[in-house]
């Protein structure tokens, strides 16, 4: 039942959400203009080169490649402006997002890696080491794809060809601005009603139920009754699952193979709510809704079914 307070709860949970991710992309968005009409595609040619030959992608989508490492919703806006500008198509964007995998995980690493290993010594760098190889496999994939599905060769298209070296100083920062406003305008648009309904159904508890009866398919995957607990508090946060587990292994209750099992089953159904409460505000704000849903969608289900692999092959081959 959806009342008063329910309905203030939810809208302070999305002004709290937007206030901090709209600046973020708003300036991201900018950046990515800044980048793209000043020409500094074109003074990155020895690290684009090998990667946009072998996979075919425009050096734009090479340039978004790159700057996933800092910030991925940087290179979302590039990404964003070239769909918009038709520079590139829908089945050029989604095989970037995934291969921007690993990218993606190499800006994470200074936030996941000190957390997993202080609460899980050298178990929780073999799980994130096990994580990395499956975001780097997810990348070469999808490179490898693309050169079935990109076929530009590496080049420039011709709205960047006839920005480059063009504009300087005060003109390229008036050009970059006035090329952002109508993307964060149709962001904004799409964001605040799309977060506002997530948020209301959080606090109506729908998620909640759903995490409930979602844990009787860890039946499916090899983890022990022991770890059933583990899988819930994840779904909750990361923190409180890694915190679990670095007691459960104290005191000796599971193996060092048991707590990747059940840490790896973690993430595949904590990724599941992630998408719902937070992946979908955000390509849906960037991109539109059939877009966003999209590719929020194939980047989940590719990300999961790897990690589903990696579970079986682990409780197939990890001694213990």
């Amino acid at each position: 039942m959806i009342n008063e307070e329910l309905i203030i709860k939810a809208a302070a949970g999305s002004i709290k959400y937007i206030t901090g991710i709209i600046p973020i992309t708003a300036a991201s968005i900018f950046a990515a203009n800044l980048l793209i009409q000043s020409g500094f595609l074109d003074k990155l040619n020895w690290i684009l080169n090998p990667l946009t030959k072998y996979s075919g992608m425009r050096r734009e989508l090479g340039m978004a490649f790159l700057t996933s490492m800092g910030s991925p919703s940087a290179a979302n806006g590039i990404m964003k402006k070239l769909i918009d500008d038709g520079t590139i198509n829908e089945k050029e964007l989604t095989v970037t997002v995934l291969a921007n995998a690993f990218p993606v995980m190499l800006m994470e690493t200074r936030s996941m890696l000190p957390v997993m290993i202080s609460f899980l010594g050298m178990t929780g760098l073999k799980i994130f080491l096990i994580v990395l190889s499956l975001r780097f496999l997810q990348t070469i994939i999808a490179l490898t794809a693309g050169r079935f599905i990109y076929q530009h060769d590496g080049e420039l298209s011709a709205v960047s060809k006839k920005s480059i070296n063009i504009l300087r100083g005060f003109p390229l920062i008036i050009s970059s601005i006035k090329g952002s406003l109508p993307t964060i305008k149709r962001i904004l648009k799409i964001t605040i009603p799309v977060t506002f309904l997530t948020y209301l159904l959080v606090e109506t508890g729908l998620f909640r139920f759903i995490s409930e009866h979602i844990l009787f398919f860890t039946k499916v995957f090899p983890i022990p009754v022991e770890g059933l607990g583990i899988v819930a508090a994840y779904m909750g946060h990361y923190v409180a699952a890694y915190t679990m587990a670095g007691n459960v292994i104290t005191q000796g209750v599971l193996t060092e193979k048991e707590i990747i099992l059940t840490l790896m089953t973690a993430k595949v159904f904590g990724s599941i709510f992630f998408a719902m409460r937070h992946s979908i505000p955000y390509y849906v704000g960037i991109y539109g809704t059939r877009t966003g849903i999209k590719l929020m969608s194939i980047n989940t289900s590719v990300r999961n079914i790897l990690q589903i692999i990696a579970i079986f092959i682990v409780y197939c081959c990890w001694p213990g």
